[in-house]
């Protein structure tokens, strides 16, 4: 994982289980996730927009210590529900479709729950690795057009290193990622698809 401080790289190194799936034919090893009408129902409009490794991300600020929240971009919807500790921090829910330009020009559409920085809402694009808000449980899903969709959890440590999350704290399937963040706080979670197909081969230096 990049030090978004440094030019340095880290790697983490943690156990992961092995996750033994009951439905034996999800597509391609991870499948689509579920989204319909319930999830819709939480639609909201986008309150503003800032950027996330040069992506344009549309997003809506996580309000009070539960809820539940869409938000779309370009047809593509994304869906959080939440339960987390009352703390000062400011967390944010955003959304991007589109061709990701900073390493290599891959379409992406990607699920985003992050921290931001500060107060300032064009804030919650930059890289934090502080935060004190743990989430009793939280979940993530959206409409992808892809089966291959990886998830991503990064948790803060008390040295200000990025942190992988506890095993069985998490879990990934059709109903989206699941997850909690008790034992320490939560800086970002994310479902990131992948629509090779649409990679732009051509697209050096747009």
């Amino acid at each position: 994982m990049r030090d978004p401080f440094t030019l340095r790289g880290h790697l983490l190194i943690a156990d992961v289980p092995i996750n033994v799936r009951k439905i034996p034919n999800l597509a391609c090893d991870v499948g689509l996730t579920q989204f319909g009408p319930a999830e819709m129902k939480a639609l909201m409009h986008p309150e503003f927009k800032t950027t996330v490794l040069k992506d344009w991300f549309d997003f809506v600020l996580v309000k009070g210590t539960a809820g539940a929240v869409t938000i779309c971009q370009n047809g593509f919807c994304c869906f959080l529900q939440y339960d987390k500790a009352k703390t000062y921090d400011v967390f944010a829910f955003g959304v991007f479709h589109g061709i990701h330009k900073s390493y290599g020009q891959m379409y992406e559409q990607i699920c985003l729950l992050t921290k931001c920085r500060d107060y300032n809402a064009q804030s919650c694009g930059y890289p934090v690795l502080h935060s004190s808000t743990k989430f009793k449980s939280f979940r993530i899903t959206g409409n992808f057009t892809t089966p291959f969709i990886h998830p991503q959890i990064v948790v803060a440590d008390p040295k200000l290193n990025l942190g992988l999350p506890a095993p069985g704290s998490f879990l990934y399937g059709p109903g989206g990622l699941q997850g909690t963040s008790v034992e320490r706080p939560l800086l970002h979670a994310a479902l990131i698809g992948r629509l090779y197909h649409k990679d732009c081969i051509n697209c050096i230096g747009v």
